[in-house]
C-alpha cells in the first residue's frame, strides 16, 4: 500500500490542506505519515498479547486513515486497505474478548 501513495514533495497537496493550521508543510506531513505506516507495521508483528495486537490494529487504522487524507488523489486502494483495517479491528474487538 505504501508503494501506492504518492506522499513525497511532487505532490500537489488536497484542497483541504490548511498549512496555517497545521504548523507544517504537507511534503513534511506525508514523510512523517509514511514512517508512521512502517513503525506501525513493524509494532504489529512484535505485539505479544491479544490486546497489544487489538490497540495496535487500531493505531494501523488511524495511520492509514491519515495517509488518506494526505493523499490529493484520493487513492481507491488506500481507501479499500483503511476500510479492511477498520472491519479487521471492529471484528477482532468484537470476538477476542467474550
Amino acid at each position: 500500500m505504501l508503494k501506492t501513495l504518492p506522499l513525497d514533495e511532487d505532490q500537489d497537496p488536497p484542497a483541504d490542506w490548511h498549512f496555517d493550521l497545521l504548523g507544517m508543510s504537507h511534503a513534511e506531513a506525508a514523510r512523517s505519515v509514511k514512517h508512521l505506516l512502517e513503525d506501525v507495521a513493524e509494532a504489529l508483528l512484535r505485539c505479544e498479547d491479544m490486546a497489544a495486537y487489538l490497540s495496535t490494529s487500531l493505531f494501523a487504522f488511524w495511520a492509514v486513515d491519515a495517509a488518506y487524507s494526505l493523499d490529493g488523489r484520493r487513492n481507491l486502494v488506500v481507501k479499500d486497505c483503511a476500510r479492511r483495517l477498520l472491519r479487521h479491528y471492529t471484528m477482532l474487538s468484537l470476538t477476542c474478548f467474550q
